[in-house]
């Protein structure tokens, strides 16, 4: 068996941030769990080429944040046939979509309704605490592309919040 001991370390130090993160992306634990774990699979079958990475963390957040992306996709293809039904559901047998973030509902539903790609910023920098450019890496993109999207979800989610933000 070929030794993975820095992918150990990388999920060691990662996989619950990450977790974290996605399930604010997502908007379920379950689904977090389930990308997390994806990405870490893959970083398992492809690690001969990203242990030389300069930063194999990244890596593994890019991965699960496309998966993230993907699955919101997923869900709102789905939606058209299930939130009917769900919607006819009594309101205690619904399923809570938004358990890390229960203490705050409307803040839950507010950030819900962010692009993906605003969702995943504000959850990398204001819940898993990362650096605007470490988030600029993950994604892929620049730092200004990075602090743009920050300034846009947070507009959106003072006006949705009903916050007077800004001039």
């Amino acid at each position: 068996m070929r030794s993975c001991s820095g992918l150990e370390a990388l999920f060691t130090s990662e996989y619950e941030r990450l977790v974290s993160t996605l399930a604010i992306a997502t908007g379920n634990i379950d689904t977090a769990r389930d990308i997390a774990q994806d990405a870490f699979v893959q970083a398992i079958l492809h690690w001969q080429r990203i242990k030389n990475y300069e930063s194999p963390e990244a890596w593994i957040w890019r991965v699960a944040l496309n998966r993230a992306a993907n699955s919101r996709r997923n869900d709102r293809r789905r939606a058209g046939l299930i939130l009917p039904i769900w919607r006819s559901m009594p309101a205690d047998r619904r399923e809570d979509t938004y358990p890390t973030m229960e203490r705050d509902p409307d803040l839950s539903h507010a950030i819900a309704q962010l692009s993906p790609r605003q969702r995943a910023v504000v959850a990398l920098h204001y819940f898993a605490d990362v650096p605007v450019c470490d988030i600029a890496a993950i994604l892929e993109v620049s730092a200004g592309t990075v602090k743009s999207h920050l300034s846009d979800a947070r507009h959106s989610l003072a006006r949705r919040l009903g916050v007077r933000y800004g001039s």
